[in-house]
């Protein structure tokens, strides 16, 4: 090997030696999140939103709207726990009301929204809602342990670490 082409074999492994400890290439994927997102409505109220945290409850974030007869609240989400079932998936959603003009549910209280998304037609989706005295904190959500009641119109959909 000639001296001119030893030395271009010595930058070209250095260049790549510097610019792998300089760029390294990132090993942690982005995180798995979970969701609970749409536009739905049972016989007593709708929801319309999108809440998406990351897959272990942390970094939530997101709005959520409630109509009812009572007026309309506008909610940011303080926490979101989802489940797979049979059939379907679970998920709570909680958050302070940031905007009201329902009497009973004032702007600083908390609303706790429980949904399921069914996998096929029979059951059909599932919604349901409290209104909360006290603002939920970011741990204050749990998976529903039953399916909230159906939904009439529009449509849910819950993901799960996707």
């Amino acid at each position: 090997m000639s001296s001119r082409s030893g030395r271009v074999l010595m930058a070209t492994l250095l260049a790549g030696l510097v610019g792998a400890f300089a760029f390294p290439a990132s090993v942690d994927a982005a995180p798995k999140t979970n969701s609970l997102s749409g536009n739905a409505e049972n016989s007593t109220f709708g929801f319309n939103g999108s809440i998406i945290s990351n897959d272990d409850g942390s970094a939530v974030r997101g709005t959520f709207q409630v109509q009812s007869s009572g007026g309309n609240v506008t909610v940011d989400a303080t926490c979101l726990r989802v489940g797979a079932v049979p059939g379907g998936r679970l998920a709570s959603t909680a958050g302070i009301v940031k905007a009201s003009s329902d009497p009973a549910v004032p702007v600083g209280s908390g609303i706790r929204v429980e949904a399921f998304d069914s996998d096929t037609p029979t059951p059909p989706d599932g919604l349901s809602f409290v209104a909360l005295p006290e603002p939920p904190g970011p741990g204050d959500c749990s998976v529903p342990s039953s399916v909230p009641s159906f939904i009439t119109k529009g449509d849910l959909t819950i993901r799960v670490g996707g």
